[in-house]
């Protein structure tokens, strides 16, 4: 993992590199668009939570009492709809027992508009106070900006991003409005009139066929 600036980090593992390149070319069929979305998320995911607090544990094995280890903290999630639903189960798949708290937006260049947001509605609130937001393509950071700061909103602090690229732009525009936060990727990418250079096209129409 390789800081690129502060407080973004990039997942600089061979495997994940081979992976973003799988998903970049341009006959990847979508099945494995998404199987290849879920493995890089859980290595990035992997990378992102090494910070996790512990404490012990007193359990029973088989064989004997142990003093083991267990998170301290709770954990939420936020998968951005569509795309982010393909993050989900690889992060799951470290966070078992994680909320998961799907948020939706659209958005784009310009103003972004929320139609799913059950963090401050539902009867049954959100009990974490460690958040994950996931969204593949961190283009204009419109959508990452409405999820964190319904966080914000909730007094919840410790948040991290994780997509899998991202521009420096939305990196811009997100930590003017939040600088505490951290973000992983697995690349940086550059934009020219807004096309991405490499790219590898819209992370939700790759994803469920409806390119």
């Amino acid at each position: 993992m390789k800081m690129v600036r502060p407080n973004v980090f990039t997942v600089e593992h061979p495997v994940v590199k081979h992976k973003v390149t799988m998903l970049r070319e341009k006959g990847t069929q979508p099945w494995l668009v998404r199987m290849l979305v879920k493995e890089v998320s859980t290595m990035i995911a992997y990378e992102a939570i090494q910070d996790l607090s512990t404490e012990a544990k007193n359990i029973d094995t088989p064989d004997t009492p142990i003093i083991g280890t267990r998170i301290k903290q709770k954990i939420g999630i936020l998968p951005v709809m569509r795309a982010g639903d393909g993050m989900l189960n690889g992060v799951l798949e470290l966070l078992s027992e994680a909320e998961v708290w799907h948020i939706g937006v659209e958005g784009g260049h310009g103003a972004h508009r929320a139609y799913y947001n059950k963090l401050t509605t539902s009867m049954n609130p959100p009990t974490f106070d460690y958040g994950l937001v996931l969204d593949p393509i961190l283009k204009t950071g419109n959508s990452a900006k409405y999820a964190i700061q319904t966080l914000h909103d909730l007094n919840i602090t410790k948040i991290k991003f994780l997509g899998i690229v991202g521009t420096d732009a939305a990196l811009d525009m997100l930590f003017g409005e939040f600088p505490d936060i951290k973000v992983y990727l697995a690349s940086i990418e550059q934009v020219d009139d807004r096309n991405w250079i490499p790219g590898w096209g819209d992370a939700g129409d790759r994803q469920f066929n409806t390119i």
